[in-house]
């Protein structure tokens, strides 16, 4: 059944201590994700990424208006938009919503965090307590391998590079060192469409950013000190990536998924650590959860891919600004200017005319090429594929062309024979 939904409900008005987001900066996106299914080889139901309408005391507020769902249902209870899809069809279905996240000053918190990076003895905050409910609910189980083979390693480094030991280090300091030792000095950035083990990471030392955000947290867990793994949405203008898991593609546009850590330093509150990509320190993010659970179990890698290799579907993901959002879809006929940017940006077409309701079109692959860019987040991400349409001339053409060509091999024949056996003087 098609569904065509412009819904406000109650997840979508958070209860927030406003006084704890006081002095903080807001900024405004608008969040387009949408799925066209060529083909599933499954019959389930399936749920899109949703932005949550979340908040974490102290660190950021994130508030999230629907404006259109098209062919999705919301589950109320999840806080995600869904949809069914069955072995042998096709489907297409895409939200938007609105999404103001507020934080602390990205210029305060990355000169925050370079702080306890230059001088890790420095405690700015004054003597605070970390509060008991605070640890309570944000101090997680660690990982046995971090805390054998990664916490040495950092202590020497950090004795060898500061000529200090852990027990001289205020919490910023030891925040800040940690997250640099992990991001920058200890592993090496390894992209992958699926999450590892920490086991193998600490192994391999490499990883990308949600497992190096894993093991980031479990060495904070180590020092008693809370922290949670925010997963989402990176903004950056001009950024397009496409990433291909199995049979499935996923593209994103002005924007790229990404992991970070927020650590909590008392006397400030949550701190964004991230050296690698600069969430919410230089680059805006779209927060659609946090957790301080920083195990994966194989088997839900396994169910993942999985169903990537039976799924041939194109996700697409675009963030906007104000300005950039009405541009594309201000006045009427919003339901069929966003299909029309589904469509184009997954890279298909439809295999019916203009008059053909927008519901029953069925998507056709055109592949097409992909940019990326800019420099400075690109490295950080799976190298992409790029691809050409195919052409086919059309019959008619075809066959005059083929016409042309004989008649001039002809006349050319005609020539050599009139060269060849005129008389010579």
């Amino acid at each position: 059944m098609v569904l065509l939904m412009v819904m406000i409900v109650e997840f979508f008005t958070p209860i927030v201590n406003e006084e704890s987001f006081s002095g903080f900066e807001c900024s405004v996106f608008y969040f387009f994700n949408g799925i066209v299914v060529y083909e599933s080889g499954v019959n389930d139901t399936l749920v899109l990424e949703t932005p949550q309408n979340i908040s974490l005391i102290g660190g950021f507020n994130q508030t999230v208006t629907p404006i259109l769902a098209y062919n999705l249902d919301f589950n109320s209870s999840t806080n995600y938009y869904y949809f069914n899809v069955s072995e042998g069809s096709s489907y297409t279905g895409f939200f938007i919503v609105r999404v103001e996240v507020c934080g602390r000053s990205m210029d305060d918190a990355l000169n925050t965090l370079r702080s306890g990076l230059i001088d890790p003895r420095i405690n700015p905050f004054g003597n605070n307590s970390i509060p008991e409910e605070i640890k309570r609910d944000y101090i997680g189980q660690g990982n046995r391998k971090v805390k054998e083979v990664v916490i040495p390693a950092y202590e020497d480094w950090l004795r060898s590079h500061y000529g200090l030991s852990t027990s001289d280090l205020s919490t910023l300091g030891l925040v800040s060192t940690s997250a640099y030792f992990v991001y920058g000095v200890y592993f090496t950035y390894d992209p992958s469409a699926t999450p590892r083990s920490i086991d193998e990471v600490v192994d391999s030392r490499r990883g990308d950013c949600d497992d190096l955000t894993r093991v980031l947290a479990s060495m904070l867990y180590h020092y008693n000190i809370p922290a949670v793994q925010a997963s989402g949405y990176l903004y950056v203008k001009g950024l397009n990536i496409t990433i291909p898991i199995e049979k499935a593609k996923y593209t994103f546009l002005n924007n790229g998924p990404h992991a970070f850590l927020y650590a909590y330093i008392p006397g400030y509150g949550w701190l964004s650590t991230d050296f690698l990509a600069g969430s919410m320190l230089v680059y805006p993010f779209i927060f659609e959860s946090y957790t301080t659970i920083i195990e994966v179990p194989r088997e839900e890698v396994e169910e993942f891919l999985e169903l990537h290799r039976k799924l041939n579907a194109t996700q697409v993901f675009a963030v906007f600004n104000e300005e950039e959002y009405k541009s594309l879809f201000s006045g009427e006929e919003l339901l069929e200017k966003a299909l029309s940017f589904l469509y184009s940006k997954a890279g298909y077409i439809t295999t019916t005319t203009t008059t053909t309701p927008i519901e029953t079109r069925t998507p056709q692959p055109v592949e097409t090429p992909t940019t990326n860019t800019p420099p400075e987040y690109t490295t950080n991400t799976p190298t992409l594929t790029t691809r050409l349409p195919k052409f086919k001339f059309p019959t008619t053409l075809m066959v005059a062309l083929g016409f042309i060509i004989l008649l001039v091999i002809l006349l050319l024949l005609m020539h050599w024979r009139y060269v060849s056996f005129k008389p010579q003087p």
